[in-house]
């Protein structure tokens, strides 16, 4: 009984991984290196996290048991797909998914559909979509990290126990920027200009 569940988890992984984008496997990439393994700290507001997954945010989520192939699946689910990222350019995809696992997926959206002043919904919708188009991604790019960091100030200007993460925050978004332009120049994103270029295929380096 238990080989026959763990040949069907096998194959389940399996067909699961091939909905995987390159793109989000990128996303998922940062994701582990911004958030690490086990944290505790005392002021952190989510409480315990495990690969950036918080307890205050799945308050029924078994630390004990969570596997790394389980929180890829959760953060494809919850953030990726909520966020609609796959219709995103490359360049922003990722920097929306960041946002959408620190701030939520709501907020992540928000704060994109101010940089371009469209309506500020928190849903990716046609009329955003559209205003994208109207957009240097690299120029948006730049002004949606900038948001995300006034974003961080605010929140430690209301609550200054959380002082203590601002400077890491900070770090987050600049090293998030330049994580971006590396992953841009080596798979040759054309989307810096145009949308036309939405998720363009991640080409096997040589």
């Amino acid at each position: 009984m238990a080989h026959h569940q763990a040949f069907i988890a096998t194959k389940l992984n399996q067909h699961l991984s091939q909905l995987f984008t390159p793109s989000f496997e990128l996303a998922f990439k940062w994701i582990l290196s911004a958030e690490g393994g086990h944290s505790n700290h005392a002021a952190d507001r989510g409480g315990e996290t495990l690969y950036g997954l918080s307890r205050r945010a799945y308050p029924n989520l078994d630390f004990n048991t969570l596997t790394l192939d389980k929180a890829k699946r959760i953060y494809h689910r919850d953030y990726w797909r909520v966020c609609r990222c796959d219709e995103l350019p490359n360049v922003l995809a990722i920097a929306v998914f960041d946002a959408a696992v620190n701030h939520g997926p709501s907020l992540a959206v928000e704060m994109l559909q101010r940089a371009i002043k469209a309506k500020p919904d928190g849903i990716l919708g046609p009329n955003t979509l559209a205003a994208i188009d109207r957009h240097n991604h690299n120029d948006l790019l730049t002004l949606y990290l900038a948001r995300r960091g006034r974003k961080y100030a605010r929140i430690v200007i209301n609550d200054p126990s959380q002082a203590v993460f601002l400077l890491g925050w900070m770090h987050r978004i600049t090293k998030l920027q330049f994580a971006i332009y590396q992953a841009a120049n080596r798979y040759g994103w054309p989307g810096w200009q145009y949308r036309a270029a939405i998720q363009t295929p991640i080409r096997a380096s040589a």
